[in-house]
């Protein structure tokens, strides 16, 4: 952020100032936008059925958090969800264990933006995780 010098008796000054304001808040927009949550529920997310999935970017780093169940028969590597801009994983894929309702377990992959199941996952069944991944995604907007 680089911010004009004003200088006493300046001519113009009000139109530095002016900009100085705007780099200001384009700053703070951005700063802000660092620290974001997604939440996803049934009314967002048709695949589920209840319960959600919470995503939150601090700076570099996102968590993601779900607990909830599945509205229909999701087949092996079919998507989930997809991250919105800013939350995508790193270019490696981001892996976390769910145990599902049968006791069974469930490897939960993140690639890139996409999150699913790496086997098939009955609907009604009930999926938890949390994971916490580095990011270089461009910050997110406040949409």
């Amino acid at each position: 952020m680089e911010l004009k010098i004003l200088e006493r008796s300046q001519e113009n000054a009000q139109d530095d100032i002016n900009e100085n304001f705007a780099i200001l808040n384009e700053s703070i927009i951005q700063i802000g936008n660092q620290f974001l949550t997604k939440h996803y529920g049934s009314n967002e997310n048709p695949l589920i059925k209840a319960g959600s999935i919470d995503i939150a970017r601090s700076i570099n780093n996102v968590t993601v958090t779900g607990s909830f169940q599945l509205s229909k028969d999701m087949a092996a590597n079919e998507a989930i969800l997809t991250l919105p801009a800013g939350f995508s994983a790193p270019d490696f894929s981001i892996r976390t264990v769910s145990m599902l309702t049968d006791t069974s377990n469930v490897l939960l992959v993140i690639e890139r933006n996409i999150l699913k199941s790496s086997k098939a996952v009955s609907a009604n069944s009930y999926l938890s995780f949390t994971v916490s991944y580095p990011t270089n995604d461009d910050f997110p907007t406040t949409e």
